[in-house]
């Protein structure tokens, strides 16, 4: 059975493409199956990189077009609110919203602050718009994941990459012209290629508790969210988890580690689910009752 909210992702999804029979056939195919099994934060992603593999104009033409349309506008609500909407490129927003976090999150830990990390955020969005500042600098990194044919020169290989969009993390799917921006911009971005026929799986062994910023960021850029099925927190905002615990002799390497939110890391460690790594190097979670579940894959 599917869930309302993803037979509504799916239609609009399928509303959002050329009215082509192949293209239609293809989406259902790709969709049917995540769409019975994935949250709707998961199935919302895997329906915008399934989207962007099976459109037929390109991807650099439609950003153009839409970037076009750049914006920013406000919509009164009730009790005395509004909101504030900003229209822009993927990098621009990304880079705005990690600002804010890493505002929000230095001012969180603060001795005395009673407030949310949402409401810091917002705080902090307001101060920034009237001209009061942040108190906090923060230098935006970004993960993204690009094809190797996009960045060849042969027009041939670069056609390719329209089937195997890059992947801005926290974003999504971005036309390979952004991408190749994107990529030659660095230190600000964190270049990473991949392989579109084959992965190559990194690992850096350790022999101490704590893992180091390298394995963390690898991590996160392995796994994207977090490792407990249907959830869709950011990696970067989750715990690094010994799936076999370190008091069991478990290794701080990176296949024994996976990065799970704070409330899901608890519920591993104070009730008696077990995680075990599948055969795919992927998480199964399997409760008292027998009943497994793996995490969800990447969806590209």
């Amino acid at each position: 059975m599917i869930p309302l909210v993803n037979a509504r992702t799916a239609a609009t999804t399928a509303y959002s493409l050329p009215d082509e029979p192949d293209v239609n056939r293809r989406l259902d195919e790709a969709l049917a199956e995540p769409a019975t099994t994935l949250t709707p934060a998961k199935f919302t992603t895997t329906a915008r990189i399934t989207r962007e593999r099976l459109h037929p104009a390109d991807l650099a033409e439609r950003h153009d077009e839409a970037s076009a349309g750049r914006r920013v506008y406000t919509e009164p609500v009730d009790d005395g609110m509004s909101w504030f909407h900003l229209y822009s490129d993927a990098a621009t927003i990304q880079a705005a919203r990690q600002r804010l976090r890493a505002n929000a999150v230095h001012l969180h830990n603060q001795p005395g602050e009673t407030r949310t990390l949402a409401q810091i955020e917002a705080d902090i969005a307001g101060d920034l718009l009237t001209g009061a500042g942040t108190p906090y600098e923060a230098k935006p990194r970004f993960g993204i994941t690009i094809p190797v044919t996009a960045l060849c020169n042969d027009p041939e290989l670069r056609a390719r990459a329209h089937t195997d969009p890059a992947i801005l993390d926290g974003y999504g799917p971005i036309d390979p012209d952004t991408a190749r921006r994107l990529a030659a911009s660095a230190p600000a971005f964190r270049r990473i290629f991949s392989d579109p026929i084959d992965g190559i799986v990194l690992t850096m062994d350790r022999t101490t508790y704590r893992p180091t910023a390298g394995q963390r960021e690898l991590l996160g850029l392995k796994y994207r969210t977090c490792g407990a099925p249907g959830c869709n927190r950011p990696a970067d905002q989750c715990d690094l988890d010994h799936t076999l615990d370190w008091q069991y002799n478990g290794y701080t390497n990176d296949d024994n580690l996976a990065p799970l939110h704070q409330g899901h890391h608890r519920v591993r460690h104070i009730t008696k689910i077990t995680v075990t790594r599948n055969k795919h190097g992927g998480i199964t979670w399997t409760t008292p009752t027998g009943f497994s579940k793996d995490n969800d894959p990447p969806p590209f």
